[in-house]
Order: structure tokens, then sequence, then C-alpha cells
């Protein structure tokens, strides 16, 4: 059966999402059994989940996006796990005398 490489990659990135959801799914149901009680509503947590399913597909895309393009799977790996922490890095600043 012929299968388009597009076809492929939008595959992972669907189930790369997907499991991603299921995960986050997964840590509430636990949070909420170990007690914790959400003070938002509906309108909120719905935001926060468009939110997530946006920021997963980005990082999702990308990583498939430098797998393409990459040379060797080693690197398209270290890459992907390189940019897969750039949104938690933060940088120092000096104060302004």
């Amino acid at each position: 059966m012929d299968v388009r490489g597009e076809a492929l990659i939008g595959g992972h990135v669907v189930a790369s999402v997907a499991r991603n959801l299921l995960s986050v799914a997964l840590v509430v149901v636990v949070a909420v059994a170990l007690g914790f009680r959400p003070h938002a509503d509906v309108a909120h947590w719905l935001l926060a989940a468009g939110v997530l399913v946006l920021f997963v597909l980005a990082l999702s895309s990308f990583a498939a996006a430098i797998g393409i393009a990459a040379r060797t799977s080693e690197m398209a790996q270290g890459i992907a796990f390189l940019v897969s922490f750039l949104p938690y890095v933060s940088r120092f600043r000096r104060r302004a005398r």
C-alpha cells in the first residue's frame, strides 16, 4: 500500500498530541483524587486546555520538522530534546543603576 510521507508525519504529530493530552488528563484526575480542588470555571479550563493543545501541537510539529531536516536520528533527537526545554529557560537581567 502506498502511503504519502505527509500522512506518516501527520500521524506522528496527532499521536503525540493525543498521548500528551492523555497524560495531562491522568495527572488532573490523580490531582483531584488527592484533594486538588480547582476554583476556575469551565471556560477557564477550556481556555487552558486550548493553550495546552496549541503548545503541544507546535512543539510536536517543530520536532517533526527537525526530524525531517536532520541528517541522523541522533541529531534530530538531540535538537528536539534541547528545544523542548527552551520554554523553561529564563534570562537574568541586570538591574539598572
